[in-house]
């Protein structure tokens, strides 16, 4: 009854009350300093990924939404021992701040909702977090694979699905110093780049899937070792 209340919120009320959530969620990690988007970070690009964008009914909602998403993105400058959360730095994706419906996951099933493309970004990011040895704090797996060979744009298990005020993805500049990321987005496909003064030494991250009964198990490989979390 309450879900479907606030459900029915306009979209402005509703980002509030995830917001405070968000907010009440991070008392029990007050010592965390999360990253904030400011000024251009003005840090030299170092290293590069880049993914497909399948042209779909969506993909132009998708590539407005990333867009939007990827202004704050290169606002943001990370200090060394600063957390840096995909929903503090993005904010809510809404009609009113400009996001448009395009796909995304709703129970376990393929619907369209304001901000939706927001995850392969987050997708994105979580990978250059591996490969440079930033410490993951917090990350999900979507709750559906809904790709085949030919159409998924990332290896399965290199995702990390954001929901505003619910799910997160959060990670810690371990390194020695100020991080920032730029993200550019071209008609066929989205560029990811980690800016630093120098570039850091990058990982060898692999992702391995096994089928099992009635699921795949993916492993996530760093250099060789199994990571857990």
């Amino acid at each position: 009854m309450l879900r479907r209340l606030f459900r029915a919120l306009p979209d402005a009320p509703r980002a509030r009350l995830l917001q405070t959530r968000l907010h009440v969620r991070d008392l029990l990690h007050s010592e965390q300093r999360f990253a904030r988007p400011d000024a251009p970070h003005g840090l030299s690009p170092c290293h590069a990924w880049t993914q497909v964008i399948h042209e779909t009914p969506t993909a132009e909602a998708k590539r407005h939404n990333l867009r939007l998403a990827a202004d704050a993105l290169q606002r943001t400058r990370i200090a060394p021992g600063e957390v840096f959360s995909f929903a503090r730095v993005v904010g809510p994706p809404i009609a009113s701040r400009g996001y448009r419906a395009g796909r995304t996951l709703v129970g376990g099933a393929v619907a369209a909702s304001i901000g939706g493309g927001l995850c392969q970004l987050s997708g994105l990011l979580y990978v250059a977090a591996l490969e440079c040895g930033l410490e993951i704090l917090e990350r999900h797996p979507h709750s559906l694979d809904i790709y085949t060979d030919t159409t998924r744009f990332a290896p399965l298990g290199a995702d990390a699905t954001v929901v505003y005020g619910h799910r997160d993805l959060r990670f810690r500049n371990t390194l020695d110093q100020p991080i920032g990321f730029v993200c550019e987005i071209d008609p066929g496909q989205v560029t990811l780049v980690l800016c630093a003064s120098q570039a850091p030494s990058r990982r060898s991250v692999a992702f391995v899937a096994e089928s099992q009964a009635s699921h795949t198990v993916v492993t996530t490989v760093v250099d060789g070792r199994v990571i857990l979390h």
